[in-house]
């Protein structure tokens, strides 16, 4: 306990006049706990680093980084070259680093000032009497009293000082891929760069020549046209073959061990190395049966070639053209960027747009987003309620964030596999990017619209269901915000101006309009909301 007094003592403020204050036994846990997590996990690292080496530093072997590297490997990792990165790893290696490095940046440039800066405002000025009762909470922002005079008011330019700086790097960060999206576009192999992928081939186009005679006419030369058939029929045998393969593989190494240790009954075993073979030539027929099938239905249109296809041209710039030309007045001959080949899911381009399974996706994602605090809830609630003993300040330090990190942690998995069930893609890759989208969404409303919910979103549904008026919705979500700002308006008003005022792409010039405006409109607001408090 000796720690824990000395701890109490440096909160306190020894020398100050300060009294001793409580520590939260839940919070030192928490920090202990994480400290020793943090540290198993580098500790684990550098033991497997040293015990596996060619999964850690297997890119050594062939020069490709230095080989001094292996010995501090922390000081290394920080002087990584990311365009050397880039070249061995590939783009999406090193802009995956970069991000890791974007977010650490972000935090120091917003964080030490809020830590260095309003940490000791609110403990020394906030005046909510939390010094004496503990250290974690007076440095908060509970600790500000309500209708604090001028507190509240370097908030909102904390607010300002957020957004812009949030801009300023997301923007430069923006400007440097961009420069590195360019130069990877044009490295890259010709015969991807000239390979477009086209979708919603009408039936009477759908075989090889046609294809090819439409975009030659339409677009340009075309080298070479790879449609998508129906091949599950092939894929069975090869399947089976493969299987029966390995089957008799594994008879054979069998017997020869046999053999080596003189065995006497072989007669069994060599009957069913004669079946397996016999059976592997009858697959290898049906094999080569279903390929000539497919052969000779493929210059027909229609049968087992499917609605899309790859097409290469003998120029980019006539790939690159057919991409954004209109091909038809309605949806057919979509024309995509081709994926890279192990990214495809050729099970999707074989599939139809279904209207029926997109909706059973979106409605689940709804359900997702309804039920999203609900299920915090009763997790954490729960996890509260469990006692653990002697480890029960762990346990309070981790409970009450419980469900959220839970929910957080699947949902990113939930949304793949809905996106994977019920939505057709064409890749890999364009799932990620449909998580982004709807993972962006999910933020967004959680955490900017959320507070106007409320935790529980059924019954907001229901009060604004039962209302018919557009106008009463609006004036409902309107209450629930003023509710929430009718201490600090001001505040309030200017974080939300501010969220939109200065997320827009714009110039130098236009981004201080802007900010002259939002200073302009905040101060108004604040007056006419001011005498509400």
């Amino acid at each position: 306990m000796e720690w824990k007094q000395r701890f109490a003592r440096l909160q306190g403020g020894e020398g100050g006049g300060g009294s001793i204050a409580l520590v939260t036994e839940a919070a030192l846990s928490g920090l202990a706990s994480n400290l020793f997590v943090c540290s198993a996990c580098v500790g684990l690292f550098s033991f497997l680093r040293g015990r596996y080496p060619l999964v850690f530093f297997g890119n050594m072997a062939d020069g490709t980084m230095d080989s001094d590297q292996r010995r501090n490997w922390i000081s290394s990792s920080l002087a990584l070259d990311l365009e050397k990165i880039t070249a061995v790893m590939g783009l999406d290696a090193s802009l995956a680093i970069e991000y890791a490095s974007f977010g650490a940046r972000l935090m120091m440039i917003i964080g030490l000032p809020f830590l260095f800066l309003f940490s000791p405002l609110h403990r020394w000025y906030g005046g909510g009497g939390l010094e004496e009762k503990d250290f974690l909470s007076s440095i908060s922002v509970s600790n500000v009293s309500m209708g604090h005079p001028w507190l509240y008011h370097l908030h909102a330019l904390a607010v300002l000082w957020t957004v812009l700086a949030v801009r300023a790097m997301v923007f430069r960060a923006q400007q440097t891929f961009m420069a590195k999206r360019h130069a990877w576009l044009t490295s890259l192999p010709s015969l991807r760069a000239n390979t477009v992928l086209v979708e919603d081939i009408p039936a009477s186009f759908q075989c090889q020549e046609k294809v090819l005679t439409f975009f030659s006419e339409n677009v340009g030369p075309v080298a070479h046209v790879g449609m998508v058939r129906h091949t599950e029929k092939l894929e069975a045998a090869i399947e089976a073959r493969n299987s029966t393969k390995a089957k008799l593989e594994e008879v054979r190494k069998e017997v020869e061990f046999r053999e080596l240790q003189g065995s006497p009954d072989m007669d069994a075993k060599m009957d069913k190395i004669n079946l397996l073979s016999q059976e592997l030539t009858e697959l290898e027929s049906q094999v080569k049966a279903e390929r000539e099938h497919i052969k000779g239905q493929s210059a027909q249109a229609g049968g087992v070639n499917s609605h899309s296809a790859f097409v290469t041209f003998h120029c980019r710039k006539d790939a690159e053209m057919a991409k954004v030309l209109e091909l038809s007045g309605n949806a057919d001959w979509a024309v995509h960027d081709a994926p890279e080949a192990s990214e495809i899911r050729w099970h999707d381009l074989l599939q139809d747009y279904s209207v029926a399974r997109s909706a059973i996706g979106c409605f689940l994602i709804f359900l997702l987003f309804a039920n999203f605090s609900p299920i915090c809830l009763l997790i954490s609630s729960a996890a509260s309620e469990v006692n653990v003993g002697k480890l029960q300040p762990i346990w309070d330090a981790l409970a009450p964030t419980l469900g959220l990190t839970i929910f957080l942690s699947m949902l990113p998995t939930v949304l793949l596999l809905i996106f994977g069930s019920f939505f057709k893609l064409r890749a890999e890759s364009l799932a990620q990017h449909r998580l982004q989208t709807w993972y962006f969404l999910f933020q967004a409303v959680f955490i900017l619209f959320l507070p106007v919910v409320g935790t529980n979103f059924r019954s907001f549904a229901k009060q604004l269901l039962a209302d018919d008026s557009l106008s009463t919705i609006l004036a409902q979500i309107a209450d629930r915000q003023l509710a929430m700002q009718s201490d600090h308006p001001f505040l309030g008003m200017l974080m939300l101006i501010s969220s939109f005022l200065l997320s827009f792409p714009c110039s130098k010039d236009t981004i201080v309009r802007r900010f002259l405006l939002q200073l302009y409109c905040s101060a108004v607001v604040g007056v006419l909301c001011w005498p509400q408090t």
